[in-house]
Order: C-alpha cells, then structure tokens, then sequence
C-alpha cells in the first residue's frame, strides 16, 4: 500500500493501483453540468450558449468550456459516477484539459483508465 495525495486529500492505494470507491462530488458536478448544457442546446429549450448561461445562472465562457466534456467517454462517466476514476482525476484537472480528444480510446488513455 501507498498514500497518494492529490491538493490536500489522501488517500490509500494498493500495490496494483486500486483503491476503494469513493465518488468525487465536485468531479460527479462537473459532468452533471456539461450534460446538462448539451441537453439544453439539444432538446431545444435553448438556442444558443448565451440562452444556456442565463438559463442556468452562470457565464457563456463556463458554458462553452465544460461543453465539450458532455461527451466523454461513456465507460468514464460510468467509472467517474461509480466513483472509480484514477485517484489523480478530479474536477481541477479534468477542468484544466484544454482539447478533449474526440476518441473515446484517446480519452481513457489521457485520464488514466
């Protein structure tokens, strides 16, 4: 067993990289609200990213920025729901990934599942 840390949470993970589920609320929020923003742009209650932003109380810039993670991986959001991701894997850094690559493969291999 190992401590990993990650900001000021640790955590204990086993030699073969595993560790006990534990759901990331933040991480879980961050894909609800991508998911969220693509339904209102899909299903026609909003037409256009400004529409979504007001509609959900935030900026056009926080819209088009976690857009693009509506479309991640399903076996990701899966895991991340599961509370299963890469224990380096949180709101932060997912927040950070500037182009998501549109593979699903590519995708998996740059989270670290």
């Amino acid at each position: 067993m190992s401590v990993r840390r990650r900001g000021v949470e640790s955590r204990m993970v086993m030699a073969n990289g595993a560790s006990m589920p534990r759901p990331d609320a933040a991480l879980i929020d961050f894909v609800v609200r991508a998911n969220t923003y693509l339904a209102a742009l899909t299903d026609g209650s909003a037409k256009s990213l400004t529409q979504v932003a007001r509609e959900q109380g935030t900026v056009v810039s926080e819209v088009s920025r976690l857009l693009p993670f509506a479309f991640l991986a399903p076996q990701l959001v899966e895991s991340i729901l599961a509370g299963n991701q890469p224990f380096e894997l949180g709101a932060l850094r997912l927040s950070r990934i500037a182009d998501l690559p549109v593979s699903w493969e590519q995708q998996a291999g740059l989270f670290g599942f």
